[in-house]
């Protein structure tokens, strides 16, 4: 399977972000030496090296804009989609479709989520007017809402409320590869699994994760829980993907373990909390 272009979601208004959030765009956070958006392009490159890539922005554009400007080293190649509505999910992928002509395959990322997983995507089996979206297994604890499969194709969407506790349900991740030949062309804003995952619009598979780490930096409480995971563990695969990409990894976990905090960038991340340097 080959996938011939890639998006980053990137349009979003980070609410979830705290007080920092309303001025430090969420995908302009820090990690180590780089922000998420410049991890995010190199997690995709990581899995398909050739396909084109895409970063759709809305909120915070001219913060977004002015960061890429300074900083064309890490965007060279990259086509940034300025939205002039906010289009939503859904809506973002019609655009880059319409720009596409609805041809080839998309692989949609968000810009605050990292997966790592043993199956390979390029070995996936898809007919060609199929989407692909990958899931993973959970409590339903958790708060998730479920995947209702048929045959391990997608049927629907079953909210969290609806599923009885303590149960282990299947999930999306927030990943998937959508072939754009099967959407029916929508403009406007519009929802993901209305205009773009739709049963009775296409056929979706649905691959299961194996071995996955679920790295989300998508809320403030997120963010720190992650980057205190990260940098306690002995080793992850995400470790593992930033050693190859900086040298700072093992310097900023030695300072994490000893003094239970750490500086990236404007913000010093604690165990509960983070403060920026204004």
């Amino acid at each position: 399977m080959t996938v011939d272009n890639i998006i980053i979601l990137a349009a979003g208004k980070g609410t979830r972000m705290g007080e920092i959030g309303k001025d430090l765009p969420k995908v302009l956070w820090p990690l180590l030496d780089k922000t998420l958006l410049e991890w995010q392009i190199l997690y995709a490159k990581s899995l398909f090296s050739n396909a084109k890539i895409h970063i759709n922005v809305f909120n915070y554009k001219s913060k977004i804009l002015d960061f890429v400007e300074k900083n064309k080293q890490s965007f060279k190649d990259i086509n940034i989609i300025e939205e002039e509505l906010e289009l939503d999910v859904g809506g973002a992928i019609h655009n880059v479709a319409r720009n596409l002509s609805y041809k080839g395959r998309l692989l949609i990322l968000n810009g605050d989520q990292f997966l790592f997983f043993s199956n390979e995507l390029a070995k996936i089996k898809m007919h060609e007017n199929e989407n692909l979206m990958m899931a993973y297994n959970v409590n339903s604890n958790m708060g998730y809402n479920a995947l209702k499969l048929k045959d391990a194709y997608f049927e629907s969407v079953i909210n969290n409320s609806e599923i009885s506790t303590n149960t282990e349900i299947i999930t999306y991740t927030g990943m998937s590869i959508i072939n754009l030949s099967s959407l029916e062309p929508k403009p406007g804003k519009s929802k993901f699994f209305d205009t773009v995952i739709n049963s009775n619009q296409n056929r979706t598979k649905v691959e299961t994760l194996n071995d996955l780490e679920y790295w989300d930096f998508g809320t403030y409480d997120r963010y720190i829980e992650s980057v205190d995971r990260l940098l306690s563990l002995d080793t992850s695969k995400f470790s593992l993907f930033l050693k190859k990409n900086t040298t700072m990894f093992e310097g900023a976990q030695k300072e994490y373990r000893k003094n239970k905090a750490i500086v990236f960038g404007a913000l010093r991340i604690g165990a509960d909390s983070i403060t920026k340097d204004m």
